[in-house]
């Protein structure tokens, strides 16, 4: 469904963000937490998402993730490109400075991984 950019909005509004950041708090299983962050990625690329998205807390449940060297890499490459989405908005990049989304991005461009660097650098 979050491929379907006719689906974002749907999503947004039936309330799927909430569900969807539960389950990435809620797991420890790798593929599960890069699933829930490329949904929330290709969520937040739709303009009509971001302030919603922003508002549900969505940087707040996603940048502790970048920021973390022991959780799966791609998991947080795909919570650099939900911030990246958001921040295309730039009435979030406030909430996203306070949120230390800035210093979480700085820590995946310490990865040794090119592809990380490019992610953050999205973002």
């Amino acid at each position: 469904l979050s491929t379907r950019t006719t689906m974002h909005e749907k999503l947004v509004r039936k309330g799927g963000i909430p569900s969807i950041l539960i389950m990435l708090r809620d797991t420890q299983d790798d593929s599960c937490r890069r699933l829930c962050c490329l949904a929330l990625a290709n969520i937040a690329s739709h303009v009509f998402t971001r302030m919603i998205m922003a508002e549900d807390g969505v940087a707040k449940t996603i940048i502790p993730y970048i920021g973390d060297p022991t959780v799966d890499l791609v998991a947080r490459q795909y919570g650099a490109m939900c911030i990246g989405n958001l921040a295309a908005d730039p009435d979030t990049h406030a909430s996203l400075v306070k949120d230390s989304a800035i210093v979480a991005l700085m820590e995946l461009i310490r990865t040794e991984d090119i592809e990380s660097g490019r992610y953050a650098a999205f973002a």
